[in-house]
């Protein structure tokens, strides 16, 4: 959401065209995209509020960044000539080749039969153990805010970052609803690849995972050496040879699906990687990370990032503004992990706002076909 004018209203509504227009997207007609529509990304608006829908194949939060702020520059630059452009990839400034570059390119092809990965360790899942109603569509959404003036202290004295404490608080959610649970608690944690692959200024999705065990030996330690441990894990996990291990990984899994026959068998292939690899995670927390174009901060009134979640709960960080914004999406209907969560924000003093909860809406840009260039 922008805190702009109210009467610069859109005609745009999301997901759903609305007096006969369509948001406007981009298109691409490559190869790759031959059997599909070839959209990419969207965007849309409804008075004060901003809508970008893109396809996370391409691009990750931190790479849709800097879009957002070239948006958000040419608004204001019209509505109250804003004139500070340092750090905004503006269209008089060259595209270069540090931001078009996907650095998993720049890796090996490898045999994967002949590579020896651990077995993945099955966790515990959520709506299974609870028997929870799964939901139709793409699931619910909660959404809650917390000023930073009331989460940073508590995270630096807990040693941990925004995304470990969120994975944390959430883990001690689980415990409170499945409390005597057999099968594992364990966190999919998304940090950002860039730094780890040399290619800071890329667009391309390039994101990693940290798997983030809740075990009986964590609970039971005081909430700050819970941060501690945390953090601890991250690093190891974040460390660059690691990481281009895993991303080496992706990265041949990806061409396989890309070499594949046909759309069907792509998509086959991906779903099967996508369920083997989330079997080992009973929820996902993803930090995009704080906004950084200061010239436009105090006009950003919400930030909010959502993604579908199929399997497990989702959570999603964003922070601007002084707020730091949490989208818990979820595929079932009953809300007693994120009750729970909430619990855990009040017995630490932690002050946050509820937004409440809604029906998760993302287009399927990929799939989406009625839509004429």
């Amino acid at each position: 959401m922008c805190d702009g004018k109210k009467e610069r209203k859109g005609d745009l509504l999301r997901g759903k065209p609305c007096a006969g227009s369509s948001p406007a997207f981009l298109r691409n007609t490559s190869p790759e995209y031959a059997q599909t529509n070839g959209h990419i990304w969207a965007v849309s608006y409804e008075e004060d509020n901003l809508y970008v829908d893109f396809y996370h194949g391409r691009a990750d939060g931190a790479g849709l960044y800097p879009l957002l702020a070239t948006l958000l520059f040419y608004y204001y630059q019209e509505l109250e000539g804003l004139s500070d452009d340092s750090g905004i990839r503006t269209l008089e400034k060259p595209i270069t080749v540090a931001e078009t570059h996907d650095p998993v390119d720049d890796l090996p092809l490898i045999d994967l039969s002949a590579l020896k990965l651990p077995p993945v360790v099955p966790a515990l899942n959520l709506m299974q153990e609870k028997n929870l109603t799964k939901s139709e569509g793409k699931g619910f959404m909660h959404r809650i805010s917390i000023p930073m003036e009331s989460f940073i202290p508590f995270i630096k004295d807990n040693d941990a970052t925004p995304g470990l404490m969120v994975n944390i608080l959430f883990a001690r959610a689980i415990e409170r609803v499945l409390p005597g649970h057999s099968a594992p608690i364990i966190g999919s944690y998304i940090v950002n690849a860039r730094p780890m692959l040399h290619s800071t200024e890329s667009f391309h999705n390039c994101t990693s995972r940290v798997v983030l065990h809740y075990d009986e030996h964590i609970s039971k330690l005081p909430l700050d050496k819970q941060g501690t441990a945390f953090r601890g894990k991250t690093m190891l996990q974040s460390e660059e040879t690691a990481v281009r291990k895993i991303m080496t990984v992706i990265g041949t899994r990806a061409q396989a699906i890309l070499d594949s026959p046909d759309l069907q068998t792509k998509f086959l292939a991906a779903r099967d990687a996508l369920i083997g690899s989330f079997q080992g995670a009973s929820y996902m927390v993803s930090y995009v990370g704080k906004w950084k174009y200061e010239q436009l901060e105090n006009q950003i009134k919400e930030l909010w990032a959502y993604t579908p979640a199929g399997l497990f709960p989702v959570i999603e960080i964003s922070s601007a503004n002084g707020r730091v914004f949490l989208s818990i999406m979820q595929p079932f209907e009953e809300d007693i992990y994120c009750d729970a969560f909430i619990e855990e924000l009040k017995d630490h003093n932690i002050s946050y706002t509820d937004h409440g909860k809604e029906p998760t809406c993302i287009s399927d840009l990929v799939y989406q076909t009625d839509a004429t260039p």
